[in-house]
């Protein structure tokens, strides 16, 4: 990364691709991430900065196939989840575990 164009937080997020976007936004991004994925960054003088490709590989991995399609599983009941336990724990029992 230390090779690519970096920039600063507050500059990433004025010229954020789609639209400016706000520096705590984009920081947390960068410390916590988004959806499990975090914007890859490193502290330089004691800021925190990204670069242009980063934020390409970020947006990327956010929109990927797979991130769409996991977020389209349905979720289950709570009566879904208590019956794959039982059939879980009869079968753990029937192991003699």
């Amino acid at each position: 990364m230390l090779n690519e164009n970096l920039v600063s937080i507050s500059c990433a997020a004025d010229e954020f691709p789609g639209g400016k976007i706000s520096r705590q936004t984009l920081y947390r991004h960068a410390t916590r991430g988004s959806r499990g994925i975090v914007l890859e960054s490193v502290l330089v003088g004691g800021k925190r900065r990204t670069s242009t490709e980063a934020i390409a590989r970020f947006l990327t991995r956010l929109n990927s196939e797979d991130r769409i399609s996991q977020r389209s599983k349905p979720v289950e009941t709570p009566d879904e989840i208590l019956t794959r336990s039982r059939a879980a724990r009869s079968k753990l029992k029937a192991m003699g575990i």
